[in-house]
């Protein structure tokens, strides 16, 4: 589609700067990119005869109306520059009531206080560095002894604690 669109975008471009009478060469240098690049387009696009002869016209048809038509000239300038600037209001208004909605339609979900110390969310089985497991012994206020399958046993203290794990001065478990 883009390859189809953009040549007749060229010409318009051209017309629009050849307006001025000063620029017509740039006018129709626009415009032999954008015959060229159609042409190419749609050899690759595989349109033969007719169709390949509609797609070029569209080019003449583009500078007799432009250029016989001077209001609709002016329209069309009007539009180039009316039109990025209709974009980029929608987009940030946009973004600007969508983030608004989004605060107050989603409603507020109470948070749910967890008042456990860390030990005692720390689950039944932990694992070791090298994924060996630990199963719960002793659970206090603030340590936890575990046992390892061969009997060796580590003590976790409240202030070795993170998020998932501890790091302990036998190494760091995880869960």
């Amino acid at each position: 589609m883009f390859s189809i669109v953009m040549p007749y975008a060229l010409t318009l471009i051209g017309v629009l700067v050849g307006d001025g009478n000063d620029f017509m060469a740039f006018a129709v240098f626009f415009t032999v990119i954008g015959v060229v690049w159609t042409f190419i387009a749609a050899t690759v696009k595989e349109f033969r005869g007719k169709g390949l002869l509609a797609l070029e016209a569209g080019h003449a048809v583009i500078w007799l109306l432009f250029n016989f038509s001077p209001e609709l000239l002016g329209k069309a300038i009007g539009l180039v520059i009316a039109l990025p600037i209709a974009i980029l209001v929608g987009v940030v208004g946009l973004s600007f009531f969508r983030g608004l909605s989004a605060d107050d339609s989603a409603p507020a979900m109470p948070r749910q206080e967890d008042d456990r110390t860390p030990l005692q969310r720390v689950p039944n089985i932990i694992y070791d560095g090298g994924n060996g497991r630990w199963q719960l012994v002793n659970r206090g206020y603030d340590t936890a002894t575990y046992e390892s399958d061969d009997g060796r046993q580590v003590v976790l203290r409240h202030a070795e604690m993170g998020r998932s794990g501890a790091n302990t001065n036998e190494g760091y478990f995880h869960w």
